[in-house]
């Protein structure tokens, strides 16, 4: 199942690199689960940062191609290694020093570089409704014992392999969003089932072939004009 990551805010179409609201929706979540207050980080550094120390931060993704709850979906196992995990790309390994884990080229332009916040910094990911959000702090990333490396495995949503950290469920922190919109880790998940998810894939595979027939029939108007 691959969701096309579209978002419209106040009429205008967002790119899938504008982090902003993930940012924001981060902000908050740290100060009400965590009491920790963190503001924006800079454009091509880690996204947030903590307000009274800013060498520590968090680095958050939006779940494109992740519906409803992570771990009863097709993405709790997706490298069917037996375990369901949380995924880290070797892009982001930097925030933790463990670049030259990596040969990839993402990964070897940070090699000598060091990152001082790398033994404090949050890695967080939010599922498509951004109703889930899963969380792992530096302490499990860096333990070798609650995470695998799996290396040259490509996803739906990428043009080529990837090497990945791979965190083991039982170490990552589920946070579910509440209907009085408060965040409780562990909390019962309110979102859309595992064949509601389904449901919105097969309507979304169908909008996108409609989409693509009315394409090919304008292309074959002109051709004949």
């Amino acid at each position: 199942m691959s969701f096309e990551y579209v978002r419209i805010e106040d009429g205008k179409v967002k790119k899938s690199t504008d982090d902003s609201r993930m940012r924001d929706i981060g902000i908050k979540f740290f100060e009400q689960a965590k009491g920790l207050k963190f503001e924006n980080g800079t454009e091509k550094g880690i996204d947030l940062i903590l307000s009274d120390n800013q060498i520590v931060g968090a680095e958050g993704e939006n779940g494109k191609s992740w519906c409803g709850n992570r771990w009863t979906g097709h993405q709790s196992d997706l490298f069917k290694i037996g375990r369901n995990t949380l995924n880290l790309e070797h892009r982001k390994w930097h925030y933790w020093n463990l670049q030259e884990l990596s040969g990839k080229y993402k990964a070897k332009i940070w090699w000598g570089k060091h990152n001082p916040g790398w033994n404090m910094n949050w890695y967080f990911r939010l599922n498509n409704q951004e109703d889930q959000l899963v969380l792992v702090p530096a302490s499990s990333i860096l333990d070798e014992k609650k995470r695998t490396i799996l290396l040259d495995r490509q996803v739906r949503n990428s043009d080529e392999p990837e090497d990945w950290i791979c965190i083991f469920q039982e170490y990552v922190e589920t946070w579910n969003k509440q209907p009085n919109g408060l965040w409780v880790l562990d909390g019962q998940y309110y979102g859309p089932s595992k064949d509601e998810c389904f449901e919105m894939w097969m309507e979304e595979k169908r909008l996108k072939e409609e989409q693509k027939n009315k394409r090919l029939q304008e292309i074959s108007k002109q051709n004949k004009k």
